[in-house]
């Protein structure tokens, strides 16, 4: 599962041509450490803010390529792989995220 445990917001500040000071935030994600996350949205934030200088517009947000920012509520795990995570979505609904699910009703 794609449900990163660490996240930062990175912001890139630059002066543009007419003296005024311009700036953009985004979201950077890491597996590992929140050191990572800064330096990704450092990275992310840089890239974003050059993109749409040069008048393009980022990609629309995609699941498959970006993962989702919730926050983990539990994680279940078997032997030593992770088989289920229940995060919390923007709306505060608990979510199941799991490759596989049966539901039995009785």
């Amino acid at each position: 599962m794609r449900i990163p445990s660490f996240w930062a917001k990175g912001t890139y500040r630059r002066i543009n041509d007419r003296g005024q000071e311009c700036s953009c935030w985004v979201w950077g994600w890491s597996f590992h450490s929140l050191t990572e996350a800064k330096e990704y949205a450092a990275e992310r934030a840089r890239w974003v803010f050059n993109t749409m200088s040069a008048g393009h517009q980022p990609d629309s947000y995609d699941y498959l390529e970006h993962p989702l920012r919730e926050e983990i509520i539990e994680s279940f795990v078997q032997g030593k792989e992770e088989i289920a995570v229940i995060t919390r979505n923007r709306y505060g609904s608990l979510i199941l995220n799991s490759a596989s699910v049966c539901f039995i009703e009785s």
